[in-house]
């Protein structure tokens, strides 16, 4: 989340680790401010984003970002909102921090990055897979697996019934991760899904995925059959880690 360009957002994901006790909203609203860093400049921008946040920390910045990386110098900052009113305040909160910074620092710091760009989406609460049993440990959930999800005009709900059709069928069959899904909006194809499974680790997904039954296996290839005639190109996977070093949280009145 540094500088914000966003004029209008609608606002975006859940931070992982900020899911539980959320499940009574129907979504939740969340603005991401993406970052593509040069590859000979990644300890810098790593040196000068643990002093920024320790700025954000003396000076009380009011709202949270949580860090998530993709291949070495794509940075992602995921911001929840409770409303658009966020955004104005947001931007204002920044600017302060930026003046309190420096130019000479924040020309530096945007001198490690080839882009920044803005993309929003909506958790949707009523689609996720909470496991009552997970086989991992949701707090120490620091891995995803992404996957965005490109769908042909009008074929929403169609997606949707079949998510709630393989969710049914996870319950039933005691699967163990957690599942996330959200309804891309600003930076994304659309209409497009972001689908997200948790774990501690990539390794940890893979064994909890191979250790079901044939029966699960089996309606998770049905699930994948209905919903591969809904896609409007191939689907884009990702590996994804937190940075919790890297991330801000204000604290607590």
């Amino acid at each position: 989340m540094r500088k914000l360009i966003i004029t209008v957002l609608i606002i975006l994901f859940a931070g992982i680790t900020l899911l539980d006790g959320q499940e009574e909203l129907s979504e939740q609203q969340w603005s991401c401010i993406a970052e593509t860093v040069k590859p000979e400049k990644v300890d810098q921008y790593l040196e000068l984003s643990l002093e920024l946040i320790q700025l954000c920390k003396e000076e009380n910045f009011p709202f949270a970002f949580h860090t998530w990386s993709y291949d070495p110098m794509e940075y992602e900052l995921w911001s929840p909102l409770e409303s658009l009113d966020d955004i104005e305040k947001m931007e204002e909160a920044w600017d302060n921090i930026v003046k309190k910074w420096g130019s000479e620092k924040y020309a530096a710091f945007n001198a490690t990055k080839t882009k920044n760009y803005a993309k929003t989406c909506n958790v949707r609460w009523d689609m996720m897979f909470n496991p009552a049993n997970p086989d991992y440990d949701p707090e120490n959930a620091d891995f995803g697996r992404w996957i965005e999800v490109y769908l042909k005009s009008g074929t929403g709900k169609q997606f949707e019934e079949a998510i709630q059709w393989i969710s049914q069928k996870r319950e039933a069959h005691d699967y163990g991760v957690r599942c996330i899904y959200a309804e891309c909006g600003l930076g994304y194809e659309t209409p497009s899904y972001l689908v997200m499974y948790t774990h501690e680790s990539l390794l940890g997904l893979l064994e909890s995925e191979n250790s079901m039954d044939d029966t699960y296996k089996a309606d998770y290839q049905e699930y994948l059959l209905t919903i591969r005639k809904l896609f409007a190109k191939p689907v884009k996977f990702y590996n994804i880690h937190y940075h919790p070093e890297l991330s801000y949280s204000p604290a607590e009145e």
